[in-house]
């Protein structure tokens, strides 16, 4: 079942709305892989966990266009392979229903356990837990999310991790 990410597309790509400078989009001739210095001070790292490729995607492009340098797994077996060689990852932003032996919740508890000061986001479109199920503090947003404000709480989750 596919997922929608935002809660209004079309807000998403109006340019009086977007949050951040413009980039090229993934696969168009001069695309980037992440954010850029900004005055010498290297952008905040967010891994980007979502089995659908689509929403993983869009998300990234999201993030990457408001500064972020965001590296995308599929799964979460590969997302701790990828914290584990960037030690410099700020923030986990993870769905929670994935395929695989991990959830999103089994991620997070892996990726909490060896790197205590992640800061983690959980994201889904079939509900969240309450807050007490987990053992840490951590951000649940439901899909279909407002764009402006996920890039927001990302922002404060970043800040939040220095």
């Amino acid at each position: 079942m596919k997922q929608q990410a935002f809660a209004e597309p079309a807000m998403h790509n109006a340019p009086e709305h977007r949050t951040g400078p413009r980039k090229p989009v993934h696969g168009s001739p001069g695309a980037e892989s992440g954010g850029d210095d900004v005055d010498g001070v290297p952008p905040v790292t967010v891994v980007l966990v979502d089995d659908d490729k689509d929403v993983r995607l869009i998300t990234a492009d999201l993030l990457e266009d408001a500064g972020f340098r965001v590296l995308q797994a599929g799964r979460a077996e590969a997302a701790l392979d990828i914290l584990a060689s960037n030690g410099d990852a700020r923030v986990l932003i993870t769905d929670v229903r994935m395929p695989g032996p991990m959830s999103g919740y089994d991620l997070a508890l892996k990726a909490r356990e060896r790197w205590p000061s992640l800061e983690i986001m959980f994201v889904s479109g079939f509900g969240l837990p309450e807050r007490r199920r987990l053992y840490f503090d951590c951000l649940l947003v439901s899909k279909p999310f407002n764009p402006d404000e996920f890039v927001n709480q990302v922002r404060g989750l970043a800040e939040r991790a220095n």
